[in-house]
């Protein structure tokens, strides 16, 4: 839905495929964003065990070859890089699956604002 040119939300699945664009990408969408508007990423990356980790390493150059994307990435690195706020985050299979749900800068002075305005039309 976009709303005043920016969007109050968006949703983003397996995009940070192409390796030499992914900060481009999150920061186009940390940029689309409304202040305090929310980004919800489904993502694969980097898992909790370096054993996992290595694994992934090995295989990268053949599933980037064959599916276009690098699955061995730091994603909560990505959306920091971007300079999105993580609001919530978690992690499953073996912790290369990335559930996170972001937002935009300017988050907490967009619910500061929202906050005085209820203050307002409550008094």
């Amino acid at each position: 839905m976009c709303v005043l040119g920016g969007y109050f939300s968006r949703r983003r699945l397996n995009c940070p495929a192409a390796p030499a664009r992914t900060h481009a990408r999150e920061q186009e969408a940390a940029r689309a964003l409304r202040p305090g508007g929310r980004l919800l990423l489904l993502e694969h990356g980097r898992g909790h065990y370096g054993w996992l980790n290595e694994r992934l390493a090995a295989g990268a150059a053949r599933h980037r070859a064959q599916w276009g994307c690098d699955w061995a990435r730091d994603i909560l690195g990505l959306v920091a890089r971007a300079g999105l706020e993580v609001e919530s985050a978690s992690r499953w299979h073996l912790g290369t699956t990335y559930v996170i749900v972001a937002r935009a800068p300017g988050a907490a002075a967009a619910d500061a604002a929202a906050a005085a305005a209820a203050a307002a039309a409550a008094g």
